[in-house]
């Protein structure tokens, strides 16, 4: 995926993901509850490759584009190589995730009725299988929300704000 310089996205969620989603995750559960339920990854699986063709297998925010979404909106960017130079924005209580893997994406809820965690961190859970690599130039803002960025590798040279307040975890 390459969002290029004038790209602009405003959705309430947005998921660009290199790695693969099964029609079970996609049809039944939804990729935010499926471990929960199954412990299978969210995205990816077993049989991903472990050294997958470089060309294909990353997402690329260039400077000058905007991706955001709304209230309780989530961006989520999942390949092995994710790199933002773009501006990514979530608006109260959303999240915005960077995460890196070559083959496996675990994600879980947080603070709903059938979580395995309860603590308070809002948000999605992540974790890796293999771990790829992350790199923010840009700028990342949630607003009284989460920022993950996750991988094997995480180069943060941007900026990344996430607010708070009295009431709201951020």
């Amino acid at each position: 995926f390459i969002f290029g310089k004038n790209s602009t996205v405003n959705a309430n969620t947005l998921v660009a993901s290199a790695l693969s989603i099964s029609d079970n995750v996609f049809n039944n559960n939804g990729i935010t509850k499926h471990f929960n339920k199954t412990g299978e990854a969210a995205l990816g699986s077993d049989e991903a490759e472990v050294t997958p063709d470089p060309a294909r297998s990353m997402i690329e925010v260039q400077p000058g584009a905007n991706l955001k979404v709304g209230k309780n909106g989530r961006i989520i960017l999942a390949a092995p190589t994710v790199t933002n130079q773009g501006n990514l924005e979530a608006d109260n209580n959303g999240q915005i995730i960077m995460v890196a893997s070559k083959d496996k994406v675990y994600l879980a809820e947080n603070n709903a009725k059938e979580s395995i965690v309860n603590t308070d961190f809002s948000g999605l859970l992540v974790e890796v299988g293999s771990g790829g690599r992350v790199d923010n130039l840009g700028n990342v803002l949630a607003r009284q929300g989460n920022v993950t960025l996750a991988g094997f590798a995480v180069n943060q040279k941007g900026r990344v704000t996430a607010t708070t307040s009295a009431r709201v975890n951020g």
